[in-house]
């Protein structure tokens, strides 16, 4: 068995067949590579299973019956190796930064417990995208990236 990665990355999917490689394709990007990505297809019908399988070798795909999204989550969470457990949900992405920062963080503050960033809303190609702000953004990942 290959040692465990620094960080494990949690997705649940059901059913995301029309955004899910978008998601992965994010995890792949990562400028940080130390990781393992579980997603755990949630009784999904619609081809997901057959779209993720064999896409990377740290990539795990757990397939279960529909428990809903908390349940697809704590399978998950059962599975991970990695000291660090990240957050990706099927219809999102992250930019290639993403873990880079958030591993740089908890370097400079291993007492710390959680990392939270912003979060990007977009629209459509039409439309604005809406960024939500957190503390963490304006105070923390500046000194981070530093």
């Amino acid at each position: 068995m290959s040692p465990a990665p620094r960080v494990s990355i949690v997705m649940p999917t059901y059913n995301r067949k029309d955004t899910i490689r978008r998601a992965i394709d994010s995890v792949l990007q990562q400028r940080f590579a130390d990781w393992e990505l579980l997603i755990v297809d949630d009784g999904s019908t619609d081809g997901t299973k057959e779209l993720v399988a064999g896409i990377d070798p740290r990539v795990r795909v757990i397939v279960q019956e529909n428990r809903g999204v908390a349940g697809a989550r704590n399978r998950a969470l059962a599975e991970v190796r990695g000291g660090l457990v990240a957050f990706l949900d099927s219809d999102d992405a992250w930019t290639p930064h993403h873990l880079a920062l958030a591993t740089a963080f908890f370097d400079a503050h291993p007492e710390a417990d959680l990392y939270t960033s912003e979060f990007w809303e977009s629209f459509g190609e039409h439309h604005a995208e809406v960024i939500h702000p957190r503390t963490e953004m304006k105070d923390w990942n500046p000194v981070t990236a530093r």
